[in-house]
This record gives structure tokens, C-alpha cells and sequence, in this order.
């Protein structure tokens, strides 16, 4: 315990010194002999790193219509290990050395994660290595994970906030590749093969779309080497053309039903937001932090359950794409008092555009936001992701030290400028339940979710 005391306080001290507005992380630029340009913190406390790495334009948004689930799949096949190492081996040695790799994917990004001791780096990459340029083909491991993926789909079906997520997004993108399902359906899956992972591999992992961020114990020389040595020089230049339009909230049809007969209806709804790169998005991430995001301190939680015992759970989150951005919140509540809890919902939001936020939840929020992002920064996986996260937002690397001053400079008046703004855009709102308590337009989501 002692030493793990010992290791917080040199690590703050060293890459992380707080002070009142802000911090001080010493982010480093290095650029590769395949003039790959990374971002890295450095610092030699404890002989670990962490690398994440982004192929940008290769998320599931990116899948043909007919094979939905592509981008999500060829992350599971190469957790498989490759054609030189089966799975087991794979496995082993992973664990036998302490690396853990990931694959996953988002809407608009591919990502791999790194995190090992430093003395088995290299060993790391190569295993990398060969999964992506040796990728397994075995027909038998291919089946396998297909009826894996097909089960997770069906259980998914289950989840009554599964179905709400995925179909308000398919109301709200209809008609654009970010209504796709990151899983696919039963069907689509079903028309993936063998070449189609092959081919996302070849036009996807380009060398041109890749973002790198990397911390702990670092030799940037060293690391440089090696990713030029194991990734960047197999990797295609130019092979992902993929391009998709930018794109609002569809509010064609903002009343959605879903019947399920489960004991707590889900409540979602959706609107435009703040762009990311938009001046005024740190305003908008405060606000949305006020109204859902600090769980239990929320107004929503505030409101529709310290006040009222309407649910036991009420959040928001934005969400901030590449070619969209949007407000989603959710509520869950018994079948009973959902048409209460949309009045509440629709009360809050009238007083909230008419009175403004309360200073008190204004001023904890903007403590909340300051102090968890330097506790985050004492994680190097936070630090790597922060810093592939700067260069996918394209924002420059004094961003991270100026983080907090961007906040504490805000004040109620713009949050109160802003929640109006996001607020007065009309809602799109699912029930997913025993009965249609919004008389919304009923969906069917068997069809939809499973194929």
C-alpha cells in the first residue's frame, strides 16, 4: 500500500503538478522514420506503458448496408491471434508476458490498446504485428466468432435500453451510414466472409488515417523504431477513401414506441448539440453534466428522484462525432409514471430555458469536471487515450494543461446561453415498455435489431 501511496505523489509531482486553474503534463511530439508524427508523455516511475493506437474512418459507420457488424467483427477476429499463432497459443502468450491487447471499434474509429511492461514492448508489437498482416483465415475460428456474434445480438434483443439506443438512433441518422448497427443483425452478419475482413484490413489499417498516442516508460527513439519496425512500414498509404456526410437530427418522427413487456419502461431522447471544435463546447459539456451527467448530483436525478421517486436512474451524455453531435438522455421508470416523468422532463426544461440553472449545481459541476480530470491524468491509459483523443480533435497539445482554465473561465450566464440554445431545438423521444404512453409511432424492433 505504501509503495502505491509512494508512486501517486512522484507521479504528480513529476507529470502532473496541479494548481489552481490548471496542470503541467510535459506532452512530447515525435515523428517516426515513416514520418508518422505521435504524441507521448514520458516518465520512468514504474516500467510500464500504454499505447493506443486509431485508424480513423474505419468504424462501423463505414460498413456496407448489407454487412453491417464488418468493423466490429474483424475486431473480434483479430483478438483470434493470426495464421502463425492460433488462438490458444495466442492467448498464452499474451497472459504468460502480461500484455493486454485489445481491438474495438466506435462509430467513425478502429482502435487497438497496449498496455505491458515495458521489458516485453517489443514482444507486444510483434504479436500485433502478426495479427494484422497474418489475420486469421481459419473457416472454423471465422464460423465461430460469426455464431458468437450472432448470439451477442440476440441477448442484446433483451435489453430493453439496448433496443431504445438503437432504434432512436435509426430515427434520428435514417437514411445515413450512422444509423448502422455496430454489431450488425443476424442477416447481416451472416453475409460477412472470409475477404470481406480481408479487404477491411487492406483498405482500413492505412497508414495515412492513423493516430498514436503513447505513456510511461518511454524512449522515444526507441519506440519510434519499433512502430516503424512492426506497424508503420507493412502499413498501405492511401487505400481508405471512405467519405460520409455530415448530418443533423432527423425530427421527422419524434415520438417512438417499442413494446416490450418489461417492468421498467426506458425512456430516451435526442437533440442537436455543440460541435466539438465550436467555441462554445465546453459550455455545452458543462451544461450537459448539469443536466445528466454527474449521476446522482444531476438536475435530472435531483428532480425526478430525490423529489419525486419517479426512477432510479436518469443521465445524459453528449455525443460528439465526427460528422455529428448529439444530446441523448435517458430515464428508466415503472410503466406507470412515464407520462409523469416526460411532464417533469418537459417542466425542467421550460424552467431551465425561462430561469436559468442553479448557481450551487453550476459551481459543483465546474469542481467536478476540474478535479476528476486531473485524477484522470494519474492513469496512464487516461494520459495515452487523452493524447490520441487530442490528435483525432485535431487540437493542439496545450490543450490537456489548459483543460481546467477552459472551465473555470465559464460563466452561469453562458451555460444559461447555451442550455436555451440546445434546449429549444425539439426532442426526439422513444418509450420502450408494456404500453404506449406517449402515443408514439410504434416500431418494430425484432425486425430492425435482429434482421
Amino acid at each position: 500500500m505504501r509503495n502505491v501511496l509512494c508512486y501517486i505523489v512522484i507521479l504528480v509531482f513529476f507529470t502532473c503538478n496541479v494548481y489552481a486553474d490548471d496542470i503541467n503534463i510535459n506532452i512530447k511530439e515525435a515523428t517516426t522514420q515513416n514520418k508518422i508524427h505521435y504524441l507521448y508523455v514520458a516518465h520512468h516511475n514504474l516500467p510500464i506503458i500504454s499505447l493506443k493506437l486509431a485508424f480513423k474512418k474505419a468504424g462501423y459507420a463505414y460498413d456496407a448496408f448489407d454487412k453491417q457488424g464488418l468493423a466490429h467483427f474483424t475486431s473480434q477476429i483479430l483478438q483470434e491471434g493470426s495464421e502463425n499463432n492460433n488462438a490458444l497459443d495466442f492467448a498464452k502468450q499474451l497472459e504468460g508476458k502480461g500484455i493486454d491487447l485489445k481491438f474495438y471499434v466506435d462509430i467513425d474509429n478502429f482502435y487497438i490498446s497496449i498496455k505491458t511492461l515495458s521489458e516485453n514492448f517489443e514482444e507486444a508489437l510483434a504479436l500485433l504485428s502478426d495479427c494484422l498482416f497474418n489475420p486469421v483465415t481459419d473457416s472454423e475460428i471465422f464460423h465461430r466468432v460469426i455464431a458468437e456474434q450472432s448470439a451477442h445480438i440476440k441477448s442484446l434483443y433483451a435489453s430493453p435500453k439496448f433496443i431504445a439506443t438503437t432504434e432512436i438512433n435509426h430515427a434520428i441518422f435514417k437514411g445515413h451510414p450512422y444509423s448502422n448497427k455496430i454489431y450488425g443483425t443476424l442477416n447481416t452478419i451472416n453475409n460477412i466472409n472470409q475477404e470481406d475482413v480481408l479487404l477491411y484490413i487492406k483498405n482500413s489499417f492505412d497508414k495515412n488515417q492513423i493516430a498514436i498516442g503513447a505513456a510511461g516508460d518511454i524512449d522515444p527513439t526507441k519506440l519510434s523504431d519499433l512502430l516503424d519496425k512492426y506497424i508503420l512500414s507493412k502499413l498501405p498509404s492511401g487505400n481508405n477513401k471512405n467519405t460520409i456526410p455530415d448530418t443533423t437530427v432527423n425530427r421527422k418522427h419524434s415520438l417512438l414506441y417499442v413494446q416490450k413487456n418489461v417492468p421498467q419502461s426506458v425512456i430516451m431522447f435526442a437533440t442537436d448539440t455543440i460541435p466539438y471544435n465550436d467555441k462554445d463546447y465546453h459550455t455545452s459539456n458543462l451544461f450537459n453534466n448539469m443536466l445528466g451527467g454527474l449521476s446522482f448530483n444531476s438536475i435530472l436525478m435531483i428532480e425526478l428522484r430525490d423529489k419525486l421517486g419517479l426512477t432510479y436512474h436518469a443521465s445524459s451524455i453528449l455525443d460528439n462525432m465526427e460528422h455529428s453531435n448529439v444530446l441523448f438522455g435517458t430515464i428508466t421508470t415503472d410503466n406507470t409514471t412515464v407520462t409523469k416523468c416526460i411532464s417533469v422532463l418537459t417542466d425542467i426544461i421550460e424552467n431551465i430555458k425561462t430561469h436559468g440553472v442553479n448557481k450551487d449545481t453550476f459551481l459543483s459541476t465546474k469542481f467536478s469536471i476540474t478535479n476528476s480530470f486531473i485524477l484522470s491524468m494519474l492513469n496512464n491509459d487516461n494520459v495515452a487515450n487523452t493524447l490520441l483523443d487530442l490528435q483525432l480533435r485535431k487540437l493542439d497539445t496545450s490543450y490537456i494543461n489548459k483543460h481546467n482554465s477552459l472551465y473555470e473561465a465559464i460563466t452561469i450566464e453562458e451555460v444559461n446561453k447555451i442550455a436555451k440554445k440546445i434546449l429549444s431545438n425539439d426532442l426526439v423521444i422513444i418509450e420502450v415498455g408494456k404500453h404506449n404512453n406517449i402515443n408514439g409511432e410504434q416500431l418494430e424492433a425484432k425486425q430492425n435489431i435482429l434482421g
